[in-house]
């Protein structure tokens, strides 16, 4: 196996002469108008060095030459008269060979891998972090594999298909951890039948206005909030009772008056609201007294 070895000194003479007869003559026609030959534009100068090895030795200036080529930003798409495609690209590549050379005393530690997850550590995670169990084997498409492995960074690559189902996946993880609803209270429904007087046979259907009574119910409140509460009720009046006799509701909560209805015989069917009513969360003791 043969090899060729180049002396550094040798390196440099061979880019100086190439400069001088590739690439200064592309300078002089696109770059020295507004950066050499007294130009200063932008405080940038290509020709106020030295000498052409002091020049190829300041990779800052050539770093901003490179950019600058790559993005098309210089030459001015204002002026008229551009580098063709090829002398473009003849002027970058040789700043990548040339001047971007391996240097012994800043080696190049080449592209930084960017890592994902593959399906199970990605539904590990978000198992862990949100407590929702969600399905990759059915929502993201199959892991890339190298050397039996789904777990080689450089391997492991972000399709735009899989971007897509990150999206996706990450409404449905936040509507799942965070419904909209949850911080919302469930509704309190006691119905009627479920209350109960201390023999524990009348019921809060049919209550009798001209006798006292009071019926109790019982609940469990799992959230501490605020509630509104609603009473719907009839009223219907017997046979022979005389028009315009009137009596008193009231309701109950752990002891407390909340709400109190004077109503006639004439009254029909109604309801009242009580609004911004705050309950803890634990058991609760609801009655009806008439």
């Amino acid at each position: 196996m043969a090899g060729i070895c180049l002396a550094e000194g040798d390196a440099n003479q061979v880019a100086e002469i190439e400069f001088q007869q590739k690439i200064e003559p592309l300078l002089q026609d696109y770059c020295y108008d507004c950066h050499g030959d007294g130009a200063s534009k932008g405080d940038f100068v290509l020709d106020d060095f030295t000498s052409t090895a002091a020049l190829l030795q300041n990779q800052h200036v050539w770093l901003r030459i490179w950019e600058n080529l790559r993005t098309q930003i210089m030459p001015p798409a204002k002026e008229e008269f551009q580098p063709s495609v090829k002398e473009r690209k003849e002027m970058i590549a040789w700043i990548e060979q040339r001047i971007f050379s391996l240097d012994p005393e800043n080696p190049d530690p080449g592209r930084v891998t960017i890592r994902r997850m593959n399906r199970q550590e990605y539904r590990n995670t978000i198992a862990d972090v949100v407590g929702v169990n969600f399905n990759t084997t059915d929502n993201f498409p199959p892991d890339d594999t190298g050397f039996g492995f789904d777990t080689i960074g450089d391997v492991l690559t972000i399709s735009p298909l899989l971007m897509e189902k990150y999206f996706n996946a990450a409404e449905e993880i936040a509507e799942a951890a965070l419904p909209i609803d949850a911080g919302k209270p469930k509704p309190i429904i006691v119905d009627a039948g479920d209350f109960r007087d201390r023999g524990g046979r009348q019921t809060a259907r049919f209550m009798e206005a001209n006798a006292a009574q009071t019926v109790t119910a019982k609940r469990i409140i799992d959230t501490s909030a605020q509630y509104s509460l609603e009473v719907a009720y009839t009223v219907k009046s017997e046979g022979g009772q005389p028009k315009g006799q009137s009596a008193k509701f009231q309701m109950l909560i752990d002891g407390k008056k909340v709400l109190e209805i004077d109503f006639d015989s004439d009254t029909s069917r109604g309801s009242r609201f009580l609004q911004n009513f705050d309950l803890v969360e634990g058991n609760h003791r609801f009655e009806f007294v008439v």
